[in-house]
């Protein structure tokens, strides 16, 4: 969160944006990818910095910013399944509603899901009690035939 409240590089105050987005690596390995409680490795905020206008007066456009704790980068469209998480963003809440999206897209016979992560988006007021809008999404592949 200081990043967008002046602490970076160009010493650049962002507006908060909408979703704040946690991204959670889990473990990769084999026997472990297919257990539903595999353990989480890493852990990312991920924030919307502006569009892509006027790249030469726009600071969101630069995007090499790179610190131990930041880095900024473009990010290239996906393709992701999503469901809205009822209640409190609990690691727990949030990797059952992970199982629903894998359990539904594999059904599906045409994707298959990114099993090496997923995330947990936030939206509603940054600084508040107020009730927020939660969801999960999770990466997914076509399969191809």
């Amino acid at each position: 969160m200081l990043y967008i409240e002046g602490e970076n590089e160009l010493g650049q105050m962002y507006p908060p944006t909408q979703p704040l987005t946690m991204r959670y690596a889990l473990a990769t390995d084999e026997e472990e990818e297919e257990e539903e409680d595999a353990m989480i490795v890493g852990k990312t905020m991920e924030l919307y910095l502006g569009p892509r206008v006027h790249p030469e007066t726009n600071p969101a456009a630069k995007t090499n910013e790179k610190t131990d704790t930041i880095s900024t980068r473009v990010a290239g469209g996906e393709l992701v399944a999503v469901v809205p998480l009822i209640g409190m963003a609990t690691e727990e809440a949030a990797r059952r509603c992970r199982d629903v999206i894998v359990r539904e897209v594999e059904k599906t016979g045409a994707f298959r899901c990114d099993r090496a992560g997923f995330r947990v988006s936030t939206f509603g007021p940054m600084y508040s009690l107020r009730p927020r809008d939660n969801e999960v999404s999770l990466k997914v592949m076509p399969i191809s035939k």
